[in-house]
């Protein structure tokens, strides 16, 4: 029978030698490191990489901004959202400004409204732009998957426009009850937040936003699209980059894969950019980014799906990914700020109606859009009525509005009930009624009822 002097002996040398049979094992496996992204275990353990060192600011006021954070509890949603708010210094009361809601960056994984750069970035906006920015704090993987980020994003913008009806809301905020233009909302969002507000322009152009509401203007910067077929220029070494391997991780149930609509918005399946729920958009590409030629072809299949907005293109040339968040003192970072702005002054003037019988007459022309057939141009002409139901064999219903523009009516955008907006054409004015027999004729030809 061993001694018990043996059996400690033993036993350390045992446990002396564990650790070389473990690290020789032929089943222990490296780490997947998804830079800047996560590191994978490989035995269920999945954290958030922290390469970037990036860290969070607390809120504080500059010389043209003020800015804090807040927490909102949605009586109907299951998670609380937080996000960082941001106001001009000295807004004015009587005159209400945009509203941006904004999305960060970091590919579903990183990123933060509270980190630095992120914060200096947005101040600037909002005080460059004259906007109220609201930047919020999604959730990411690995604590959820794309899907959590779509549905807090949704869920924040209806809190966000839900201040147009109701100023007392449950949850409420002071500044967008008080100087808050909810006439005059925008989304927008860099990489993953681009991707993000693209899909909430599609989502409000399903008319899944309360009646009245709808975007004025989306911003997409240097969105993060994907696809298994290269467009453009693509570089071939694009399908082994981390922004393809990261998302089987952030999108596990997307049997697509890269061709998933989520991630392309020219997959199969994908809704038709035709219904994007807005009036206009930016694209900014840099041109060092590897995704690039996406957000380039994204540009190009917006304007040939017939979708009856306005598109813009703008690259920045010699600059890498996200460069406005990089280095936001910089000279591209101020020149992107302002081209930001001009999509905010382009509505300076101009409302939506949310009535009516309030406003004088004005000559305006609109898209009728219908969910299968293209949009055709109405041209209206001085109105002094109110609000006309028409039945057709689709169930069309056109609401007739009065409004007053303080800006040229090809600059003017309004929006309507279920579907019918107003849009800039460039037409002049014109006299007289356009006579709603004629209107209905038009439709019914164009569209063969």
């Amino acid at each position: 029978m061993p001694s018990i002097a043996n059996l400690h002996l033993a036993l350390s040398l045992l446990l002396s030698i564990l650790p070389l049979l473990s690290s020789s094992s032929p089943f222990q496996q490296d780490p997947i490191r998804i830079d800047p992204y996560i590191i994978d275990y490989r035995n269920g353990t999945i954290v958030r990489d922290n390469t970037l060192h990036l860290s969070s600011v607390p809120p504080t006021n500059g010389n043209d901004f003020q800015c804090k954070d807040v927490t909102i509890n949605i009586p109907s949603y299951r998670r609380h959202l937080r996000a960082r708010v941001f106001l001009p210094a000295q807004p004015n009361s009587n005159r209400r400004i945009p509203v941006l809601v904004y999305f960060h960056g970091g590919g579903f994984c990183i990123g933060s409204p509270f980190y630095k750069n992120d914060t200096a970035y947005m101040a600037k906006v909002a005080a460059k732009a004259h906007v109220i920015a609201l930047s919020l704090d999604y959730t990411r993987y690995p604590e959820g998957t794309v899907w959590d980020s779509y549905e807090d994003a949704w869920a924040f913008l209806k809190w966000v426009v839900a201040h147009k009806f109701d100023s007392h809301l449950p949850g409420s905020d002071p500044w967008l009850a008080r100087f808050g233009d909810l006439d005059r909302v925008f989304v927008g969002g860099d990489s993953a937040g681009g991707n993000i507000a693209h899909h909430m322009a599609i989502k409000a152009g399903q008319a899944q936003l309360p009646e009245y509401v709808r975007l004025v203007g989306a911003f997409l910067a240097m969105p993060y699209f994907l696809g298994s077929s290269r467009v453009g220029l693509e570089p071939e070494t694009i399908t082994t980059s981390n922004n393809f391997k990261i998302w089987d991780y952030v999108c596990p149930n997307c049997t697509a894969g890269v061709d998933d609509p989520l991630i392309n918005p020219g997959g199969p399946g994908a809704p038709s950019l035709r219904g994007l729920g807005c009036g206009r958009m930016m694209v900014y590409v840099a041109q060092n980014d590897e995704l690039r030629e996406r957000d380039v072809w994204y540009y190009q299949q917006v304007k040939k799906s017939g979708w009856p907005g306005q598109v813009e293109l703008v690259e920045a040339k010699g600059q890498p990914h996200v460069f406005h968040i990089r280095d936001p003192d910089s000279l591209a970072a101020t020149n992107l700020i302002d081209d930001v702005s001009t999509i905010r002054s382009a509505t300076e003037g101009r409302r939506m109606c949310n009535t009516c019988c309030r406003r004088r007459s004005v000559f305006a022309a609109f898209f009728l859009l219908h969910p299968s057939k293209p949009p055709i141009p109405i041209h209206v002409g001085t109105y002094n009525t109110m609000t006309t139901n028409v039945s057709t064999p689709m169930r069309l219903r056109l609401i007739e509005v009065l409004a007053a523009w303080e800006a040229p009516v090809d600059s003017a955008f309004v929006e309507l009930q279920l579907g019918v907006v107003l849009f800039p054409t460039g037409m002049r004015k014109g006299g007289g009624r356009y006579g709603l027999h004629q209107l209905v004729t038009e439709i019914s030809q164009a569209w063969e009822l």
